[in-house]
């Protein structure tokens, strides 16, 4: 009897110590935090914090997938539990935010320890909540003060914690205080990414493509613009820019998207905004609440940044395809490659330009145009000087010139300006 109990206790230890070894397995695998996505960024930080646990995550930026670099343990938040609401509730916030500025420690009352790192709450989804209040720090302690357990509503680290973050941490680098932090295994951490960025996406290409139905659909009724303009006429500017723009491209690049347990959704990115004549680049944060099953966007900032100036490459391929449809005598796609204020070295304009090019295209069925010696010099972040020898030849005519072209655009439109023409 004895042999059997002591054999089945064995079998019941082996059990429960596969099962206790398959379980941390599984979480093994669940190393990717939830609330952090990224597309095409090789850099940056990303500070997790978790209420329920007292607990914070650095979250590296990797070119391939975020990855926890550090976990602090043993933090303080507010006294009183849930999201915050209004000022003196002593309660710490819930949401997306953003660094401020590093306070250093020989500027602080001691009970802020080794230094200081000002959020920017209430964020624009707290404030279109009406949450107020303000003084939200990420900060250190009074060590000399050990009957200390809670905050008012700040998150504070131990100070060689907050030593630590002060090296690592700068202006603009987001906050995601969260009451519980979810790590998920690869697929399910790829999954919610490619969720989370066709929000992105979706309002990206709807005001590309000039989709205002479905822009007013992804906005919130509150919603305000950069220049504090609301819903409708933020709606009214962009259909006026739209109906005077021939083309859009809007791209947005170094995309980081971050969540908070399930109200928000904000995106952080570089947004680049190429039309006719335009050629723009700047940081976008756009903020998105949850509303029932939907998101909707509430709020945006843009900070202009220097243009990228356009690719010398893009340059040389549309010289290649207005080469292709001249020798092809495509003059639909041939027209095509000017500009609306086209003139030529005879100063005619497009329409006459174009009539002049179909009588020629009529007459001269087999000729052949090459170039050589392409140089490509850019005159601003839009506009380019293209350069290159030009042989004709044709069974009625021939020739060999130098020819100039002042080609404008950006992203993948670019148009013939100006083009003119001197015989070798």
């Amino acid at each position: 009897m004895k042999a059997i109990r002591t054999t089945l206790t064995g079998l019941l230890m082996a059990g429960a110590l596969q099962t206790s070894a398959a379980q941390a397995s599984v979480d093994m695998q669940k190393t990717y935090p939830a609330h952090v996505f990224t597309r095409n960024v090789d850099k940056g930080e990303v500070l997790l914090v978790e209420k329920t646990s007292k607990t914070a995550y650095l979250v590296d930026l990797d070119p391939k997938l975020p990855r926890t670099a550090r976990r602090f343990d043993h933090l303080m938040v507010g006294e009183n539990a849930g999201r915050k609401q209004k000022q003196g509730d002593k309660r710490t916030p819930e949401g997306v935010y953003e660094v401020q500025t590093f306070l250093p420690e020989q500027a602080l009352d001691r009970r802020y320890g080794s230094g200081a790192f000002p959020l920017d709450y209430p964020n624009p989804i707290d404030r279109l909540a009406g949450r107020n209040g303000g003084g939200i720090w990420l900060h250190g302690r009074d060590d000399a003060d050990k009957a200390k357990w809670a905050t008012h509503g700040c998150v504070a680290f131990n100070n060689q914690d907050i030593r630590a973050l002060s090296n690592v941490l700068s202006a603009d680098t987001p906050v995601v205080i969260a009451s519980r932090v979810e790590f998920v295994d690869r697929q399910h951490y790829k999954a919610e990414r490619t969720r989370v960025m066709r929000l992105l996406d979706d309002f990206i290409n709807a005001w590309q493509d000039g989709d205002f139905k479905r822009l007013d659909r992804l906005l919130d009724p509150r919603f305000r613009g950069v220049g504090g303009l609301d819903k409708q006429a933020w709606l009214a500017r962009k259909a006026r820019i739209h109906a005077v723009q021939g083309w859009r491209e809007i791209d947005a690049d170094k995309v980081v998207a971050l969540k908070d347990s399930d109200e928000q959704v904000v995106f952080d990115f570089e947004q680049s905004y190429c039309a006719t004549h335009i050629n723009s680049r700047g940081r976008k944060r756009l903020y998105f609440r949850r509303d029932g099953k939907d998101f909707r966007l509430v709020s945006e900032k843009y900070t202009a940044l220097p243009a990228r100036p356009a690719d010398p490459e893009k340059v040389r391929r549309f010289i290649q395809h207005w080469l292709g449809a001249w020798n092809r005598r495509d003059l639909g796609a041939y027209i095509a490659s000017y500009a609306d204020d086209f003139r030529d070295t005879r100063h005619r304009d497009l329409k006459r330009f174009r009539e002049y090019k179909a009588g020629i295209f009529r007459s001269r069925p087999e000729q052949r145009v090459r170039i050589e010696d392409l140089r490509i010099e850019p005159l601003d972040a839009s506009r380019f000087r293209v350069r290159f020898v030009q042989h004709y030849s044709s069974r009625e005519y021939n020739d060999t010139g130098r020819k100039t072209l002042i080609v404008s655009g950006c992203g993948n439109h670019f148009r013939i300006e100006r083009e003119t023409w001197n015989k070798l």
